[in-house]
């Protein structure tokens, strides 16, 4: 079973003609020009992995910092990738005041998978986390 806004997503799909799809596309290739080329000075891009808390599951939030967030406005670091493909890995980083996990999103350029792993290796030996639970949370096996 789909949640909502899955199902919305996907019939919306439906209605979109070739045209459109192909502008699309074409759209989003100039996005993941200009994407690629921002990486090119760095090595690494470094974000938080939300632009909020975590949130129950089909409850986004309403507005983040005061400022109304539409649609998935709690995930412009992680949308970026998906739409250009870029590789990227997500490490947990620390807490909430409310003891929610927050996540670290590790970004590079194609092809440079092994240098995103390496960094995510590196931060998690740094700053273990494994044994550490949100409050409401159970550890599953």
């Amino acid at each position: 079973e789909l949640e909502d806004y899955t199902e919305r997503f996907l019939r919306g799909g439906l209605k979109v003609s070739a045209a459109s799809y192909v502008r699309a596309e074409q759209t989003r290739t100039a996005i993941w020009l200009a994407f690629d080329e921002f990486l090119s000075r760095y090595d690494l891009l470094l974000t938080p992995t939300l632009a909020t808390a975590a949130f129950p599951i089909g409850e986004p939030p309403t507005s983040i910092d005061g400022v109304e967030a539409r649609g998935n406005a709690w995930t412009p670091f992680t949308m970026m990738c998906n739409l250009t493909g870029q590789p990227a890995a997500t490490v947990p980083c620390g807490w909430t005041s409310e003891g929610l996990p927050v996540g670290l999103h590790v970004i590079s350029r194609a092809f440079r998978e092994k240098l995103i792993f390496q960094a995510a290796r590196a931060f998690e030996q740094a700053h273990p986390w494994a044994d550490r639970w949100p409050a409401d949370a159970e550890p599953w096996n």
